[in-house]
């Protein structure tokens, strides 16, 4: 019989009234969060960001009640796959239960588990580790899937990033994803990462030509074209594109799966900066409206206080400005962010009450993300802003906004140990743990310290990575890297 997909973790289902799911719980999240993987059929699994062979737990929509109790073939299938038999049986029966009834809360161990170590599975350096399980599991296709997935949907990514993840994430889908018939979400992604991916190239941003992203980019492109129509336009487009990318290797079609890659650099990457005269416009429009760098006093005195605690993702490291100009506009500038734009909006808050005075979107002015807001006159010596992805969310605590940066920061150092940059990792890790602590979570601020001292232990011994981060990097990694 096929290992389950999801490892052998023990497992608890639970059924909240009135919310139409069941959540079953694996193992607490770690430093870096969670990222989620829809596989349809009303199922999404989530895994741990920093070690993504360990569940943190899947969410399933009760089935109709119609017959009542009644559990689709297709689920019982992919319950059947991901869990094992056992526990899926346990699964469907708790299913069948909560639709008959959902209007009380219940709850339900699946199958006995696996307790201790796994001879087979475990990794004795990760049972040291505070909070990680000794026996991890969830397939690589899978996990693989879900952090491409992941970078693709993270606040403030470039077009080109955000298309390679839906892509690689398709391409680990469907070698790994067959035995749960995942075609209509494989479709679904193919769509939107390809015409995301057409349209950022058409934009100019591509990776460096014959460098580490490139050609590892191009090895993907070839898997993706072969899940296309044989002989379609989109198909030529994306073969035509990886031999662009891949010059000297023309002849030599790459066989690579997303799944192998050990190489722990990334080289940088490049986007069409424009012509000179978009150069000289640029700075043209730095004398009349001042960045982030050589300012003098006048305009320091014009600056407007930006609540940097509640930027998420890599925002929190970008080079953001704001200032008034005139009686009644603030001008948001984020330098170099014109292709990073989508989605982010800048706000206007009142610092006295913190009431919200003024929303817009981030616009591309000539290579930067800019947002003009109108303010009321009285209020322009009293002003706060931030840039945020979620415009109607209110904006979050000090500690909410501590846990945020946290799991971003976390992100970033496990994106690092893919690529190699112990490092960075450490430094990462560290920051993450600091971040843990403001925000009052003691658990997790000595996960990510020892998740630190890990990397910083693998950097004195010289080694590319810690012991127990064996994948290699995503593509996406190697194109965030320099995008």
């Amino acid at each position: 019989m096929a290992e389950p997909l999801l490892g052998h973790l023990p497992l608890v289902a639970t059924h909240v009234p009135g919310s139409g799911l069941v959540s079953v719980a694996s193992w607490p999240v770690g430093p870096a969060g969670s990222v989620g993987l829809d596989l349809g059929f009303g199922v999404e699994i989530d895994v741990d960001a920093a070690r993504p062979s360990c569940l943190v737990g899947l969410t399933i929509e009760l089935p109709p009640v119609d017959p009542p109790g009644g559990v689709p073939d297709g689920l019982r299938r992919v319950l059947h796959r991901l869990l094992g038999r056992s526990r899926s049986d346990d699964l469907v029966g708790f299913l069948g239960e909560s639709a008959r009834d959902p209007t009380h809360a219940t709850s339900a161990r699946l199958g006995a588990g696996v307790h201790g170590r796994s001879v087979a599975n475990g990794d004795p350096d990760l049972a040291d580790l505070p909070g990680y399980a000794p026996v991890p599991g969830v397939t690589p296709a899978l996990h693989r899937a879900a952090i491409a997935q992941g970078a693709a949907c993270a606040p403030g990514v470039s077009p080109l990033v955000r298309a390679v993840g839906l892509l690689e994430a398709v391409a680990e889908l469907s070698v790994g994803g067959r035995a749960l018939d995942l075609a209509g979400a494989v479709r679904r992604d193919l769509r939107i990462g390809v015409d995301t991916l057409l349209g950022a190239v058409d934009g100019g941003l591509r990776p460096r030509r014959g460098g580490e992203a490139a050609r590892e980019l191009a090895g993907l492109l070839r898997v993706v074209s072969s899940l296309t129509p044989r002989q379609s336009l989109v198909a030529a487009r994306l073969t035509s594109l990886a031999r662009e990318l891949e010059p000297h290797r023309r002849n030599r079609p790459s066989t690579r799966r997303p799944t192998t890659s050990k190489r722990p650099l990334a080289p940088r990457c490049h986007h069409d900066r424009g012509s000179a005269e978009d150069a000289s416009s640029r700075r043209q429009l730095d004398r009349d409206h001042p960045g982030t760098v050589d300012v003098g006093r006048s305009d320091l005195l014009r600056r407007v206080p930006i609540d940097v605690g509640s930027l998420p993702g890599a925002l929190a490291e970008a080079p953001i400005a704001a200032y008034r100009r005139g009686p009644a506009e603030v001008v948001v500038r984020i330098d170099g962010w014109a292709v990073r734009r989508g989605g982010l909006w800048a706000r206007t808050f009142h610092s006295g009450d913190g009431s919200l005075l003024a929303v817009a979107p981030l616009r591309a002015d000539v290579g930067d993300a800019v947002a003009r807001l109108l303010v009321p006159p009285e209020a322009i010596h009293r002003l706060e802003v931030d840039v945020t992805d979620r415009p109607e969310l209110p904006r979050p605590s000090p500690a909410l906004g501590a846990t945020q940066r946290a799991i971003h920061v976390g992100r970033f150092a496990a994106q690092a140990e893919r690529l190699g940059d112990v490092a960075s990792a450490a430094q990462r890790w560290r920051q993450s743990a600091r971040l843990w602590s403001q925000a009052g979570d003691d658990e997790r601020a000595e996960m990510a310290f020892a998740l630190g001292d890990r990397a910083a232990d693998a950097l004195r011994l010289s080694a590319r990575r810690p012991a127990d981060a064996r994948d290699g990097p995503l593509v996406v990694d190697l194109v965030d890297v320099g995008a």
